[in-house]
């Protein structure tokens, strides 16, 4: 395990305890994700008050951003041997500042202190409490540690943690899983403790250390070869990058970097390293609200040109990675100056200009539709990195107003860009005298969208300014004055728009039956992904035209799967024929679903050794029955359009004649609908049931992989394909 621990550091305790309930609520989902239950132990101290503070703030309504104490299993990290009404109990402590406090609706977790009866026999007190941990991790003899989800610990001047202290035999302590302590150097001295072993296992682990009391004692675990060999120290060294510092700035000497979290200040400590600080920005993007906060990050990196990642080689490095991972080298619908730092000093720089290219394509194919700096300036004119910043800013207000970008353009993009065009200096030059004035525009727009002083436009207003043809249907609706992008076009699917904003997607295979090959899934996932970010649309239309035979393209799979759990705008499956595999397992992950009378639905996974994806062993189960499930899913038996109908699966079926044209009637109607409340109320509809389906989705993904990496898949192939091929040889009678 590498020993390098992320390190945070705050402003004050607030912004820590902000930082600490992301963090919390990351590791509590992903535990409900694998097992259903979160598994944390916590130390006392200081760390019951900003847990309180952390977990006891009102969420933002989103199941994601939920405590749910209901699933929670809360252990102890050490204790002291004390009743546990006793000022020194730690449980007392964590009773007395959060537990007494959670609201009755909230659930209550399940809470395991120490048994008192073993007060007077440390031992004995401890040998109780590992038969409790035991009891929920499993025996013994079958788990050679207890993996905790989360352990919360604190941090001592001396370096100590649990009741683990410096030069202490207990550190050497490998057996046990919690082991008891007669002769601690801090009051009370007889206690019981997590040992370092299990503390290092743990499937994450966290400090908070704050204050100015915990200044020295970080830099030395930090910064020197003594503070390695300290409990803390040690647990970093063990645990490694799955440990988290959370600090404030009076623990830390500080220099301010751009915080991810609602355009808020983070920092890090002066002397941190070039690993430590990526650690820090990696942190910030993964906990960003959205894609719109990191590409901020990512500009205020880009324009740093030398940071703590080194020279403009290294953060060009750190930014290429970060596209990597966020798969945002595949968007399509670019525009030009998004990286245009990097761009602009990459001879100074000595970066390879074909390496910085590739960047500056993968950063324009993200934002190109989502986040269109060029409908912000002119075009070829670089905007400054204060302008950028606003931009940035204004982004986050947008999203919390629900509001497009292309929303944003009508507001906004004259006031911004009138001057530039009416005068007689060059655009470059004007862009240069003008900074001010267009950042100025860019914070006017921020406040307006904060206090929603702007007024809609209706397309008769936007015709008569010649931004939309006179002709378009008139509804409420903000509008740019550029042009609309088309589609982009692709090889396995193609996508038809009409006039009423519904965007017709259809696969474009009909030689290879419509199978669901790698390219269509990655065409499949461009078109719905720019479906989805084009301002006109409100509605998405999918006709299944042909069997489709899954393949093992999981990332792009996943993304699909995420779009549709996310999406907050309507999505339409008409199925005019065969549905084979995930054609059949998608549906339930659409709004409504329209079908010929003769469409069959089948999944033949078992029958190609793979599993069932897109959440449908949950959504099947629970519209079909466990055991009509299983026939469609273990079976591979065929399922009719009158049956998923009658199961609710179905919306209505169609006629065959004029079906297309009825399921587009459908979305037009829907499409005329208020497009806000639209997606409020599907928002509302998909709340109680996201989290389940993440849950599903990222079960059957996972399982996706190990069967994509065992032999029974191809096999189970390699026997179709000889069983069709023969199926083609043999003689027609």
């Amino acid at each position: 395990m590498p020993a390098h621990p992320n390190l945070y550091s705050f402003s004050d305790i607030d912004r820590v305890a902000a930082a600490l309930r992301k963090y919390i609520l990351r590791a509590q989902n992903g535990a409900l994700a694998r097992h259903g239950k979160f598994k944390i132990a916590v130390s006392g101290g200081s760390l019951p008050a900003t847990l309180s503070k952390a977990l006891l703030a009102a969420d933002d309504g989103t199941e994601a951003d939920k405590i749910q104490f209901g699933k929670w299993e809360v252990f102890f990290a050490d204790e002291r041997a004390v009743p546990l009404d006793h000022e020194d109990s730690n449980y007392g402590l964590l009773k007395k500042d959060l537990l007494d406090h959670i609201p009755a609706s909230w659930g209550a977790p399940r809470v395991y202190p120490i048994d008192v009866k073993y007060l007077n026999d440390t031992q004995e007190l401890a040998d109780q409490y590992q038969d409790v941990l035991r009891s929920s991790f499993a025996s013994k003899d079958s788990v050679r540690l207890p993996l905790f989800d989360l352990i919360l610990l604190g941090a001592g001047p001396d370096g100590h943690t649990c009741s683990l202290f410096p030069g202490h035999a207990l550190l050497q302590e490998k057996d046990s899983w919690v082991a008891p302590i007669e002769d601690s150097p801090k009051p009370p001295p007889r206690r019981i403790t997590l040992t370092l072993p299990v503390v290092v296992a743990s499937f994450k682990v966290a400090f908070v250390a704050t204050g100015a009391g915990k200044k020295d004692i970080l830099k030395k675990i930090f910064e020197t070869e003594q503070g390695q060999s300290l409990p803390c120290g040690l647990v970093n060294q063990g645990a490694g990058e799955k440990v988290s510092w959370f600090t404030d700035t009076a623990a830390t000497d500080v220099s301010t970097y751009l915080d991810g979290m609602d355009n808020q200040r983070a920092s890090h400590t002066t002397s941190t390293s070039g690993a430590q600080a990526v650690s820090v920005l990696e942190y910030l993007l993964e906990v960003a609200a959205s894609n719109d906060v990191r590409y901020g990050i990512l500009l205020g990196v880009a324009a740093a040109k030398k940071t703590r990642l080194g020279d403009c080689r290294s953060v060009a490095a750190f930014i290429d990675a970060q596209l990597d991972k966020y798969q945002l080298q595949d968007r399509e619908n670019s525009d030009s100056g998004s990286c245009h730092w990097l761009l602009r000093d990459a001879d100074e720089c000595d970066i390879p200009r074909e390496r910085i290219s590739a960047n500056h394509r993968r950063m324009l194919r993200d934002w190109g539709s989502a986040y269109n700096m060029a409908h912000w300036r002119e075009p070829n004119v670089q905007m400054s990195q204060n302008c950028a910043q606003h931009l940035s800013t204004l982004s986050i207000a947008c999203r919390k107003k629900d509001l497009s970008y292309e929303d944003l353009k009508a507001i906004v993009r004259t006031s911004v860009f009138t001057r530039l065009q009416d005068s007689k200096l060059s655009t470059r030059q004007n862009t240069k005298q003008n900074t001010k004035v267009q950042a100025q525009d860019l914070k006017t727009a921020t406040e307006m969208v904060e206090s929603g002083t702007y007024t809609p436009l209706t397309r008769e207003v936007a015709a008569s300014k010649g931004t939309v043809p006179s002709t378009s249907a008139s509804r409420p609706r903000f509008f740019q004055t550029t042009t609309v992008t088309m589609p982009p076009t692709l090889e396995n699917v193609s996508i038809k728009l009409d006039d009423d904003g519904v965007a017709l997607i259809n696969y474009n295979r009909p030689k290879n039956a419509n199978a669901l090959s790698y390219g269509t899934m990655k065409d499949l996932l461009t078109a719905f992904t720019w479906a989805h970010d084009h301002y006109k649309l409100d509605l998405i239309d999918v006709p299944a035209e042909g069997p489709l035979i899954p393949d093992p393209s999981i990332e792009a799979l996943n993304a699909i799967h995420t779009l549709f759990i996310n999406s907050t705008k309507p999505l339409i499956a008409a199925v005019n024929g065969p549905a084979v595999g995930w054609a059949s397992t998608s549906i339930a992950l659409f709004d409504l679903v329209y079908s010929v009378p003769d469409a069959i639905f089948m999944t033949p996974f078992v029958k190609l050794g793979i599993v069932a994806e897109a959440c449908s062993t949950v959504t099947f189960q629970r519209a079909l029955g466990r055991q009509k499930a299983a026939a469609l899913i273990l079976a591979g038996e065929q399922l009719t359009a009158a049956e998923l109908e009658r199961a609710g699966l179905i919306t209505k079926i169609l006629p065959k004649e004029g079906f297309l044209d009825a399921v587009l009637a459908i979305a037009r109607r829907l499409a005329k609908q208020p497009p806000i409340s639209v997606a409020e109320n599907k928002r509302l509809m998909l709340e109680p049931i996201k989290a389940e389906l993440f849950a599903a989705a990222a079960r059957e993904i996972e399982a996706l992989k190990r069967r994509g990496r065992s032999d029974e898949p191809r096999d189970a192939l390699r026997r179709f394909e000889e069983e069709q091929a023969a199926k083609k040889r043999k003689p027609k009678l």
